[in-house]
């Protein structure tokens, strides 16, 4: 088979192959060149989500129960329980959340410095309406309808950015 040969069998491709194959690879290569190579691997697991998505805290397993009124929720109220549930703090860390992070905790755990409360919002029960992986999904997609992607900043924070413009920071 000659050059001419495989050039013609080449463009027969449909485009579709393609651009399906490149989607595929675009969420890997993207975590490849941060260095990520646990996430690149996670995501080689869960079939290359397009969206990045955090996972649930530790403790929290998949199928546990829980309450959380989503119809009624804000904006500011979906963002504040998909960080109960994954674990993490939304937004941009303060002063004395950075320092905590940097002591490893042990700062607040010394009472030296007071981090800032959040109020709950879900309520953990065997009878509640939602489990822990379907809200967390569930939240997730309003997030995308919103037009907004989260993006994971260190080990205990994330912060949302538009998806629209992106490096275009959402205060929360």
């Amino acid at each position: 088979m000659d050059g001419a040969e495989i050039a013609a069998r080449l463009t027969k491709r449909p485009p579709l192959r393609c651009w399906s194959k490149t989607a595929f690879l675009l969420p890997l290569l993207a975590v490849a060149m941060v260095g990520d190579h646990d996430r690149a691997h996670e995501i080689i697991l869960s079939g290359a989500s397009a969206y990045p998505t955090l996972p649930l805290r530790s403790g929290l397993a998949p199928n546990e129960h829980l309450t959380a009124q989503v119809e009624s929720a804000s904006l500011h109220q979906i963002v504040a329980m998909y960080g109960e549930l994954t674990g993490r703090t939304p937004g941009p860390a303060g002063w004395k959340e950075n320092l905590n992070d940097l002591s490893g905790g042990h700062l607040a755990q010394w009472h030296v410095v007071t981090l800032p409360s959040r109020p709950s919002l879900l309520s953990f029960h065997n009878d509640g309406r939602w489990r822990a992986d379907e809200l967390k999904e569930t939240l997730e997609t309003i997030l995308r309808t919103n037009g907004l992607t989260i993006i994971a900043e260190g080990d205990r924070h994330f912060r949302l950015q538009s998806a629209l413009v992106s490096g275009q920071k959402v205060a929360y």
